[in-house]
């Protein structure tokens, strides 16, 4: 593929502004030439453009996405931000394994929690309780970004603040469990 040749008229304007942010302008002048066309096309302000490249891109290692940016059709129109059916379909299916994992490990007084390296552990009565209580906010979590691509209200930010209190109640209940569990085995 020569520069030049990619087609961005079939992109979205969160795929338009995440690949703005991306470009190499000096190497790829021809692609970046037909993305800015594309991204102004789309939004119909070629001042905002400048503004979309401005903004910082996320950091990688963050636990959760970036939050979902506002964005409004010509009309100024809320449009409401989108989640691949692939996406919805794995948090479903992870939430309901990782629930039903839990369950079972709660019904044999058993939770097996392995790590990367080295051996897991099993944890029994009170920590396995904890242990489940971070399984199901974790599956709330997964939940929850379904739950919001069906929402089409302005109000991704309500999402977004679950998802981080549900990832500390989570954490500190894995971390309270395994830690629990550790001190018990000794």
């Amino acid at each position: 593929m020569r520069d030049g040749d990619i087609d961005y008229s079939r992109y979205t304007r969160q795929e338009l502004e995440e690949a703005l942010a991306g470009i190499n302008k000096q190497e790829f002048p021809g692609n970046y030439a037909r993305l800015q066309a594309a991204w102004e096309k789309q939004a119909g302000d070629a001042g905002a453009l400048e503004a979309a490249q401005a903004e910082p891109m996320a950091d990688v290692g963050q636990e959760l996405p970036p939050p979902p940016r506002r964005t409004h059709d010509a009309q100024g129109r809320y449009i409401p931000n989108e989640v691949p059916w692939q996406v919805r379909l794995r948090n479903v299916a992870s939430a309901v394994g990782l629930l039903a994992y839990g369950i079972y490990g709660l019904h044999s007084n058993q939770l097996y929690v392995g790590f990367k390296h080295g051996h897991g552990i099993h944890l029994r009565d009170a920590p396995a309780m904890g242990m489940f209580v971070a399984f199901v906010c974790g599956c709330l979590i997964l939940i929850l970004s379904v739950i919001d691509h069906h929402d089409r209200r302005d109000n991704e930010y309500v999402y977004r603040l679950l998802q981080r209190v549900l990832l500390w109640i989570g954490g500190f209940f894995a971390l309270s469990s395994l830690l629990i569990g550790v001190l018990q085995g000794a």
